[in-house]
């Protein structure tokens, strides 16, 4: 019932308190329960983005039954062997397990250091005697610009009829 947007029970012959975790569903929007017998509405349930309370026996809403109605309803006891009444208990789904908690990364060991024996590196060699200058660029000619696109088709059929201008008809088909 978590997922419960509209509940109606409009229309029927219940009595007694609504149940305020009915009112408290999290995804219920719409709750219809008028023309019943319930004495008694938790003030959540008035908060609701909808509901229709219509016709109970709710002191202090407007448009309920009489107190004729509702006394000669109440009065008659509910044989509940013949219903096997229960007291309501929402059953709602457990919680979701909490999430296991993030490793907390270790500092990464110190760097360890080892001494590294001395290598021999000969001398350098002398600096390259200087080489004449590299030749100028050779520049080439731009590429030729790109060719216009080929001309649009010209329909060559016959062209549609002007208003107003008369065309003589066509000749009668052949008779054999």
């Amino acid at each position: 019932m978590v997922s419960l947007e509209q509940l109606n029970v409009g229309h029927n012959w219940l009595s007694g308190k609504i149940p305020e975790s009915i009112c408290r569903l999290p995804n219920l929007e719409n709750f219809t329960y008028s023309y019943n017998f319930f004495t008694g509405e938790p003030p959540v349930c008035l908060s609701l983005p909808a509901f229709d309370d219509r016709r109970n026996c709710l002191r202090g809403r407007p448009v309920q039954r009489s107190a004729a109605q509702c006394k000669s309803f109440l009065s008659k006891p509910v044989d509940c062997s013949s219903f096997r009444c229960k007291p309501f208990v929402p059953t709602l789904p457990p919680p979701p397990p909490p999430s296991p908690p993030m490793p907390v990364p270790s500092p990464p060991p110190p760097p360890v250091f080892v001494p590294t024996p001395p290598v021999y590196t000969p001398p350098s060699p002398p600096p390259p005697v200087s080489s004449p200058p590299p030749p100028p660029p050779v520049y080439s000619p731009p590429p030729p610009p790109p060719s216009p696109p080929p001309p649009a088709p010209v329909y060559e059929g016959p062209l549609p009829p002007i208003p107003g201008v008369s065309y003589a008809s066509p000749p009668p088909p052949p008779y054999y």
